[in-house]
């Protein structure tokens, strides 16, 4: 009974630590929006948000490719043929490139370097809250 409670109490905690993580983040993530000039409420819808990222560093035809890219390889890759994994795994390849390009550029965008863009890829809700809450300006599309 005594360890049902412990677990039951751990639980709780580390719900409770991912609710606040995640309200961080999305404070962070509109923080970045609107030192953009876009609606940081807009950072609360998930594709939006991952639209105006594309318009705020590169561009949104880049998002609607990627887009595309992830749909496909997804669907490619849970169909048992095996003929078709190439293509999904070229297509995830792609995909891939891309968003490393725009977490490239969104750092830029914002007068980091590429070691940023590569952080706002490997860990970025950090990197996001970093950029959000640090004091660096938005100077445009790279």
């Amino acid at each position: 009974m005594i360890i049902l409670s412990f677990l039951e109490h751990a639980a709780l905690h580390a719900l409770f630590g991912l609710v606040i993580w995640y309200v961080l983040c999305l404070v962070a993530h509109w923080r970045v929006f609107t030192k953009a000039g876009e609606a940081g409420w807009k950072a609360l819808i998930p594709v939006c948000s991952e639209y105006v990222q594309y318009r705020i560093c590169w561009n949104t035809k880049m998002f609607w490719l990627s887009l595309l890219l992830a749909i496909a390889a997804n669907v490619i890759l849970s169909t048992s043929e095996s003929a078709f994994a190439v293509v999904g795994m070229v297509c995830n390849i792609a995909y891939a490139l891309i968003v490393l390009i725009a977490k490239i550029k969104l750092a830029r965008s914002f007068g980091h370097g590429v070691l940023f863009g590569l952080g706002l890829l490997a860990a970025t809700p950090i990197f996001t809250i970093l950029l959000g809450l640090d004091s660096s300006r938005y100077q445009g599309p790279q």
